[in-house]
């Protein structure tokens, strides 16, 4: 007795348990707010210190600006893994047929550049501008 499912159809759900994969990881960046950020990195730590005297420190911002670079290139990764894996799922589910002609082959790679252009363009204007936008809603939580 064979498989209760054809190979496509396993491949279509192993696509889809890349993609929840991923979303799950990405999200955890991604949605990540200011708040949230806020909270995990504070701007002062309250103490006391030698002479049992309450103190405020300031708190080192690097970690928070780390997370907030993370959540804007976590934002521009998903869009293209979710993005890449559905057209991965598009072939076996739509039969779209395999690349034949040495054209097909070319316009394949084409747009494979095309896709590479697209992602640093994004990683040179979006994750720039988010982590701005993010950074300052981040410093007005002071």
């Amino acid at each position: 007795m064979g498989l209760p499912f054809t190979w496509a159809q396993l491949v279509i759900a192993g696509l889809a348990a890349d993609v929840a994969g991923a979303v799950a990881l990405g999200l955890a960046f991604a949605t990540k707010r200011p708040e949230a950020i806020r909270h995990d990195v504070p701007t002062t730590v309250t103490g006391f210190g030698i002479d049992v005297i309450h103190i405020t420190v300031r708190f080192p911002q690097q970690l928070a600006y780390s997370l907030v670079c993370q959540r804007a290139e976590a934002r521009l990764g998903l869009v293209f893994l979710v993005g890449g894996l559905a057209l991965q799922a598009a072939g076996p589910l739509f039969d779209l047929g395999s690349l034949t002609t040495t054209c097909q082959r070319i316009t394949a790679v084409l747009l494979a550049l095309l896709i590479w252009l697209l992602a640093v363009v994004g990683w040179k204007l979006y994750v720039p501008w988010d982590e701005n936008r993010t950074r300052q809603r981040l410093d007005a939580l002071r």
